[in-house]
């Protein structure tokens, strides 16, 4: 945690303040007994621009890595929750930027899992479709036109501050954020169909999206349990349904779906953002 934060803070800050570091380590206990069901909630109360949000950024990273180490190798471990779309993008790159260095350490210590990704919830626009496939068809669109469509949850590379830009893995029906500098990826995800499909390991989402969860059968992914997996790579869905990932404009995928072998564990942390 210490690492990624050197790297991606060390313009704004020198080290932790006392109240963000008192905040993280008070919370460890609470994250690593599994069988704590916490009747508390912890409130954290300072100015604008105090670094409330770096507080409960840390917690996240530190839980990241440590269901990576003991063993949770992909699933949802954290959800933040904001109030509409208060949320800027500018605080959401920022967040993308945090998780995709943790990403980097996690390839360099060799810990094992999925990697470390990112999953923008919210309500369906032009900006943030519903279906996958509705971007594809943009970037396959620009790209026969000789065009790069830029990077959504990240315009520049953490690494090397090469510009970003979306690729789509045609494999899996994945769109992927790639650096044209030095070549990283970055799964960084804002449809909802890859948001259930492959299941980031933070979300960021807001409270009316959370609100209409009931509706849609497909979120129960995300809170792990016993699910199927579609045999052409698309990603998870609900036990025993069907995958329904869009291949076309009348097309969806028809490929088998089998039982996944293992439950995935569902989410430890639910954060609201700005009470």
């Amino acid at each position: 945690m210490n690492e990624v934060f050197e790297e991606a803070m060390s313009d704004l800050y020198e080290n932790w303040r006392l109240f963000q570091i008192v905040f993280i380590v008070m919370s460890i206990p609470d994250i690593i007994d599994l069988n704590n069901n916490r009747e508390n909630l912890d409130i954290i109360h300072v100015t604008t621009g105090g670094g409330k949000s770096e507080a409960y950024f840390g917690l996240v990273i530190f839980l990241l890595f440590w269901d990576r180490l003991r063993g949770k190798s992909q699933g949802v471990s954290a959800i933040s929750k904001f109030p509409l779309r208060m949320l800027s993008i500018q605080q959401l790159q920022r967040i993308a930027k945090i998780v995709t260095l943790a990403e980097e350490l996690r390839k360099k210590y060799k810990i094992n899992g999925s990697p470390l990704s990112v999953g923008y919830y919210v309500g369906v626009s032009d900006a943030f479709p519903r279906f996958t496939y509705d971007k594809i068809k943009e970037i396959k669109s620009a790209t026969n036109k000789g065009e790069k469509i830029e990077g959504v949850l990240l315009d520049a590379c953490p690494k090397c501050q090469g510009k970003i830009h979306l690729n789509v893995d045609k494999d899996i029906h994945q769109i992927v954020h790639n650096c044209e500098k030095c070549h990283r990826k970055y799964y960084l995800y804002f449809t909802n169909s890859e948001i259930y499909r492959f299941l980031p390991s933070i979300i960021i989402s807001t409270v009316d999206k959370l609100a209409s969860v009931a509706l849609n059968r497909r979120f129960k992914n995300l809170l792990g349990g016993k699910l199927s997996i579609c045999s052409d790579g698309h990603g998870f869905v609900p036990r025993n349904d069907s995958c329904e990932v869009k291949l076309g404009l009348h097309k969806s995928c028809e490929a088998e779906t089998n039982i996944y072998d293992h439950e995935i564990e569902g989410l430890t942390l639910m954060i609201q953002d700005e009470m």
